[in-house]
This record gives structure tokens, C-alpha cells and sequence, in this order.
């Protein structure tokens, strides 16, 4: 006898445990609230009745007539005990993520409980954009673009694969979603400057609300502020190096990139049905494209020099949470990328300047957490912060090997005085560190061991196979190494696109540093199973010659081949 099709309920459920009871019950596609007792009513829970918009963004699920009804009639008690801070963000967090949300937002909005978790948006309730271009009020337009990222699930066309892509690669997801919903309040707002400007001052109220931290709150605000910047550079040439450079200057990392790409199909997508025609599709690919080329190969152009206007800015957030230390932290800051400047808190730089003032003590500083905002994935960080030395990122990478560890992405910077600040992200395969927290205190102390001589890489790397076991290649990567010899003044830049495998970054980097390889600046990146990793290289504080960039690449993917192989075989 086949097995009977869960209701949504228990999908629902079989998602998400809670500790108490949850309050309600989903019948024929429709959420009905339980009974109200003498002691208790879930209408008046502000727990029990924001678990129910969870259900409806993650079921697709509706409201009953008779649960609209007693949410309708709670709404002042629930304004009286709703809470605020982290708790508050964690439920509208679930919701954003759910592939129902625009739905579940609908509701929300139509009782009134959206306006008591965001206030601001009862400014934009109905209103009407007087125009021919845009079909939808403000409101409902703020649900169509949410609507529309969440239907990048199942993609149409050949733009909207790409861009499924891209929002699989998103480490915060959420905030693109919170800043949708953000964007447009300052349209019902007056006062001076453009809409941008005045949602920004309301999203900055709720941020503080819901108590998001100093990177999450900058990464909204700064999407709000420029979600109109991507719309605005597809009128010039996108062709134009000028355009393409102003543009990248303004969004500054790759992570913004995305976030504003997917933003904007999904902004003028919700303008009116036909708003995003081939063409536009077709350019606003490109620019993304040429944008995300032009941050990946200019990196090292541009150095942090304290004292110039530009960088002036960014330092002095760092410099106000420790004055008395202001001197000795701009010149740890000197010579950094700006992308280093520009990718971290004030929180996290003063952070690695503390770690630097102590390398005379323990020459190996490290920072080990598993990210908040990542549990249900487990994606570790680490950031190392000591003197630059030969072989220091392939060893790294080796030892991370060795643990079972598969980096995701990671970067490597250094400064002026040789001081390299590395990050690297994570997961742990076979949850060693999750399941044993005391082996973090091994893996932290076989890192420093590594790294200053100690212990021999191999005898970490003996242990290695059993991380290749089982691995099933489902989209098979063919190997290509790129050089470009112009876009940087300092290096040559390579790019290695391959099949990701455990090991691969480890043999890429060892290769490099035998071939007397500087690596300049690193920035690797994983996209499902292909690994797109890019080197800036010097020899000898040089670029690398024709000779030498066909030596390497010849050993390079000798390399590559021999480790894939090896997966393969185990």
C-alpha cells in the first residue's frame, strides 16, 4: 500500500521543531488558529501568530475566514506584546526565506501586523506611482520583486539560470530580501533628495529594531541606498571601461554585485510584466559580467593610504573604537587592497590589528567561529593573521585538506610591513568539529604547528583520503588556466576554473610557491562543484614572463590532473 503524501502541516513540521505547542493547524491548504481557552488564546501569542506566517511562507498555505478574523481582532494586544531585537528578526528572517513569502508578507500587510513589525511601511500602504510605466501600487510592488527572487527556484529562461546561480551563491540571502522590502518606504515619506535617500533613514530604525549586527545593517543600507545604480549604468555603454570602473567603484565587492544584480532584474521585473525585455536581460548579464571581471583583476591597483580622502572615511569607524591606538592602526592598515577595507566591519579590522600587535608573542594568530547567521549549513571561519612567508597559503590550504575541511571561499591579504590577514570559509564534511568541540583545540594547535615548521604537512596529509570518499561528480568542470598581464601594474594574474576537489587549492598554491610564486593577493571562490580561484603572482617582485607563465602552466595542470585523479580513485 503506497505510503499517504504528508499533509503541509507535517512538512511544515517536519522542517521546523518547536518547544511548545504550535497554536494552529493547516487543513486543505487553509491555517486555522485552535481554539481559544480560559487560560490561553493563540491570537494573542505574538509567538504562536508569527509561527503561523512562517507556515504560509514556507506551505504556501492561507488564512481561514475565521483566523483573519481573531488576528484582526488581537492586533492591539499583539502590538502591546511583540517583541523586538534578535528574536523579532529571526521570525521576519524565516519568513523572507520562504518560498511563499511574497504570500505570506500579503497577509501580514492586509491584517496590519507587518505595519507593527515595520512601521515605516504603512507609508507606502496603496499608494499609487502616477505614471504609465509602473502597474502596481508600491506596496504590492515591494511583493512582486520579492515574488519574483524567490521564482528563481524554478528559472524560465537562460537569464534567469544565470541569475539562479548567483542567488545561490549569496551567504546572506535574507538581507537582499529585507532590503526588497525596505527600498521603496521613502517613497511615502517627503523631504528632501530622492526615495533612496529617505528609505535609508527608515531602514536604518528598523535595523536598530531588530538589532542586526554592524555587517548586516551595512549591507542593506548600502543596497538601498545604490538600488538604483545598476538600472542607471545600463543607460550609459556598458562596453565603456569608464562605466564599467565607476560602477565597480561604487558596489566594491563581489558579494554587493550579486546582491544588486539580483535586485535589479527583480526591481524592474515588478515594475510591470514586460518592464525586463531580452535586451535588458541580455545587458544587465553583461555589465554584471564585466564588472565582476574588472573587481576580480584590480584588485591590487588599489592600495589603503589613511591619510587620502577616500580611505580617510573608512578608517577614521575603525580608529573611533580604539582612539588611543590610532596611529600604530593606520599603519597596519597602509598598503592593505581597499577590498580588504572595503569587505570587513570597523569590528572585524580592529579585530585583526589586535592580533597583529601580538605577533611577537605567538607568530600564528588565529580566529576560529562558526558563523550566526550559518547553522543550519555549519560554515566555519577562520581568519589567520601572522608574517607573510614562503609556502604560508599552501600550507593553510594542505592542513585545512588534511581535516576533512572544504573551503568555500576564501581571500588572502597583506600590508605594507608583511603582515598577511587570510580568511578562509568552510565546512566541515564529516562534522568532526561539531561533533568533537574538543578537537578545536587540536585542529587550531596542528594550524600553528604546520605554519611554523613543527609538524610536516605530510604527516597531516597522510589521513587526507578518506575526505575523497564517496564524492559523486554531478556537473563535470573542465580545467582552464587564464593569464592576464595587463590589468594589474604590480602582477600577472591567473585564474584557475576547475573541477572542485578536496585537495585542488592545496596542490594549486604548492605549485606556485615551488615554481618561487609570490601570491600577491588570493581570492578563491566555489560555484556548486567548479572552483574559480584567482592568484595575483610576482617572481622576484615582477610580473611573470612568457617562459615562466608557460613552465607553470604546464606543471599546473599536471597537478590538477594528478588530483583529480586520486578523487577519482578513492
Amino acid at each position: 500500500m503506497p505510503r499517504p503524501k504528508a499533509s503541509l502541516y507535517q512538512q511544515f513540521r517536519n522542517r521546523r521543531r518547536r518547544t511548545n505547542g504550535n497554536g494552529f493547524r493547516i487543513e486543505d491548504g487553509r491555517i486555522y488558529l485552535d481554539a481559544p481557552t480560559a487560560t490561553y488564546d493563540p491570537a494573542s501569542d505574538a509567538e504562536a501568530v508569527l509561527d503561523v506566517f512562517e507556515a504560509i511562507a514556507e506551505t504556501g498555505a492561507s488564512l481561514g475566514r475565521d483566523t483573519e478574523d481573531r488576528l484582526d481582532d488581537s492586533l492591539p494586544l499583539l502590538a502591546a506584546h511583540l517583541e523586538e531585537g534578535t528574536a523579532l528578526w529571526n521570525h521576519l528572517r524565516q519568513v523572507l526565506l520562504g518560498r511563499h513569502a511574497g504570500s505570506a508578507l500579503r497577509a501580514m500587510h492586509a491584517i496590519g501586523i507587518l505595519e507593527l513589525i515595520v512601521p515605516e511601511f504603512h507609508g507606502i500602504d496603496a499608494l499609487v506611482v502616477r505614471d504609465a510605466y509602473h502597474r502596481y501600487t508600491v506596496d504590492e510592488h515591494t511583493f512582486v520583486l520579492i515574488d519574483t527572487l524567490h521564482a528563481l527556484a524554478e528559472p524560465r529562461n537562460e537569464w534567469e539560470k544565470l541569475l539562479q546561480g548567483l542567488l545561490s551563491e549569496l551567504a546572506h540571502p535574507e538581507l537582499l530580501y529585507l532590503a526588497g522590502l525596505l527600498h521603496d518606504t521613502g517613497k511615502g515619506r517627503g523631504g528632501g533628495g530622492g526615495h533612496a535617500e529617505q528609505s535609508v533613514l527608515l531602514a536604518q530604525s528598523v535595523l536598530q529594531q531588530m538589532e542586526l549586527d554592524s555587517y548586516e545593517s551595512s549591507q542593506v543600507i548600502q543596497l538601498i541606498a545604490q538600488h538604483l545604480d545598476m538600472s542607471l549604468a545600463l543607460r550609459r555603454d556598458i562596453f565603456d571601461t569608464e562605466t564599467v570602473h565607476n560602477f565597480a567603484t561604487r558596489v566594491a565587492t563581489p558579494e554587493m554585485l550579486r546582491m544588486l544584480t539580483l535586485f535589479t532584474f527583480a526591481d524592474i521585473s515588478a515594475v510591470h510584466p514586460d518592464a525586463l525585455t531580452p535586451w535588458k536581460a541580455e545587458n544587465l548579464w553583461r555589465l554584471y559580467i564585466a564588472t565582476a571581471n574588472h573587481l576580480d583583476r584590480n584588485v591590487d591597483e588599489e592600495r589603503v593610504q589613511p591619510e587620502t580622502q577616500d580611505d580617510a572615511v573608512v578608517v577614521e569607524r575603525v580608529v573611533a573604537l580604539i582612539p588611543k591606538e590610532a596611529a600604530p592602526l593606520k599603519k597596519f592598515l597602509e598598503g592593505f587592497p581597499q577590498r580588504y577595507l572595503r569587505t570587513r566591519t570597523p569590528e572585524q579590522i580592529s579585530s585583526h590589528f589586535r592580533l597583529a600587535t601580538v605577533l611577537g608573542e605567538q607568530p600564528v594568530q588565529l580566529d576560529f567561529r562558526v558563523s550566526k547567521r550559518h547553522q543550519e549549513t555549519r560554515l566555519n571561519e577562520l581568519t589567520l593573521v601572522t608574517h607573510d612567508r614562503p609556502m604560508l597559503f599552501a600550507n593553510m590550504a594542505g592542513t585545512l585538506a588534511a581535516w576533512g575541511m572544504e573551503i568555500v571561499t576564501a581571500d588572502a591579504f597583506s600590508n605594507s610591513a608583511g603582515i598577511v590577514v587570510d580568511s578562509y570559509r568552510f565546512t566541515d564534511r564529516f562534522k568532526t568539529l561539531e561533533l568533537n568541540p574538543s578537537e578545536i583545540d587540536r585542529f587550531m594547535a596542528s594550524i600553528r604547528d604546520v605554519l611554523s615548521g613543527a609538524m610536516p604537512l605530510d604527516k597531516l596529509l597522510a589521513a587526507r583520503s578518506r575526505s575523497a570518499r564517496n564524492r559523486v561528480i554531478r556537473v563535470v568542470t573542465e580545467t582552464q588556466i587564464t593569464w592576464d598581464n595587463t590589468s594589474s601594474s604590480h602582477s600577472t594574474v591567473m585564474q584557475v576554473v576547475a573541477q572542485d576537489a578536496p585537495g585542488l587549492l592545496r596542490s594549486v598554491t604548492e605549485t606556485l610557491a615551488n615554481a618561487g610564486c609570490n601570491i600577491e593577493v588570493a581570492l578563491i571562490d566555489t560555484e556548486g562543484e567548479r572552483a574559480i580561484d584567482v592568484f595575483y603572482l610576482t617572481q622576484a617582485g615582477k610580473k611573470l614572463d612568457d617562459a615562466a607563465r608557460e613552465t607553470l602552466q604546464a606543471k599546473l595542470m599536471t597537478e590538477i590532473n594528478v588530483n583529480l585523479s586520486a578523487v577519482a580513485a578513492s
